[in-house]
């Protein structure tokens, strides 16, 4: 049985989540090491091949800051075989690489643009990856000339939740705040107002609707409040935050029939459940997914500046043109661990 080290975002941040059981149940005969710490564990307890912190490794975590140890070394004593990370946006402007070398890496996609220095350390990193499957067309063109370098489509395109698909009622809206991606003022209140203008008229004519926050930690929850105390009636606002509990909250996403996907994700996991999909976009990475999908409903380009009301983004719900048929997008995108099955397979 071969053991891994998993380099992963462990903030309870529902895609995150989903990617590193995604890697665990495909390889059920291999030991995966994760990182993970207190109430992040929360959506890992029950996958029986991942081996998380104990108390031990707690007190080892303090040497980790204090003498400046690479996490991965936590459970160097376990006689690992392996590192794997898996993640999306991973490489920013000045984000580290050195754990690149030797690492299969799942799922990544890259800026639209870096300095000439950044983009000849990590072409450099990515040339020492052990494998390197990008997710996005877009990301694969930049490096596509290194050994080892792929695509595929988005590794949570393969989810297997366990409801049943269904219709639903209503409009789940996925929020982000600051710390997520508006980080200009003027914007991030516009898109306030837009949805909690929205929900209102929701209210209003008998709509189901609900707030759906991706990641505590990354303000999902101070955004879901800036926008219910800016409806008519907050106290009347369903909002649903995820801490973890990942079927409680799929199901929630699976009993709307129409999902505003601001978080990545909220599009991806919509159509995986079926759902009428209108994307807020905000960042380019959404923007080469949507092109690589053909996707061709009504969306909301805050990205180039557009500006949006409840009324008109209720008007794009109702068009129902937002749905999406990702076979053939599921099939592919196993092979994100073709690399990793090579290795795990020998």
């Amino acid at each position: 049985m071969k053991k891994m080290f998993i380099r992963a975002y462990c903030q309870s941040n529902l895609g995150d989540d989903l990617f590193v059981l995604q890697l665990a149940r495909r390889y059920p005969g291999t030991r995966f090491y994760l990182y993970a710490l207190g109430e992040n564990q929360n959506a890992f307890r029950d996958q029986p091949n991942l081996i998380l912190p104990g108390t031990w490794d707690r007190i080892r975590r303090k040497l980790t800051h204090t003498l400046h140890i690479p996490r991965r070394e936590v459970f160097d004593g376990q006689g690992l075989d392996g590192r794997v990370a898996i993640g999306g946006s991973i490489f920013w402007e000045g984000a580290p690489t050195d754990y690149l070398e030797g690492t299969f890496l799942i799922g990544a996609n890259c800026e639209d643009s870096y300095s000439p220095a950044y983009r000849q350390k990590l072409s450099s990193a990515l040339a020492s990856a052990a494998g390197c499957c990008f997710r996005d067309r877009f990301s694969y063109a930049q490096f596509r000339g290194l050994p080892r370098v792929t695509c595929a489509p988005d590794v949570l395109y393969d989810w297997a939740p366990v409801q049943s698909p269904c219709r639903g009622q209503g409009i789940g809206i996925s929020v982000v705040s600051r710390k997520g991606a508006f980080q200009d003022d003027s914007l991030r209140q516009s898109y306030y107002d837009a949805i909690a203008g929205l929900c209102d008229l929701c209210r209003k004519e008998h709509i189901p609707v609900k707030l759906l926050g991706f990641c505590r930690s990354e303000g999902d929850g101070e955004a879901m409040e800036a926008i219910r105390t800016r409806t008519a009636d907050p106290g009347d606002l369903t909002c649903v935050l995820y801490q973890g509990d990942v079927d409680t909250f799929l199901e929630e996403m699976n009993g709307c029939e129409t999902i505003l996907a601001t978080r990545f994700h909220a599009m991806i996991l919509g159509w995986v459940l079926g759902k009428n999909v209108v994307p807020i976009l905000y960042s380019s990475k959404q923007t080469h997914v949507l092109e690589d999908a053909g996707f061709q409903g009504p969306m909301w380009n805050a990205l180039k500046g557009e500006t949006c009301t409840g009324p008109e983004l209720l008007e794009m719900a109702r068009r129902q043109e937002g749905r999406l048929d990702i076979s053939k997008l599921k099939q592919e995108a196993g092979q994100q661990f073709d690399a990793l099955d090579k290795f795990l397979q020998a």
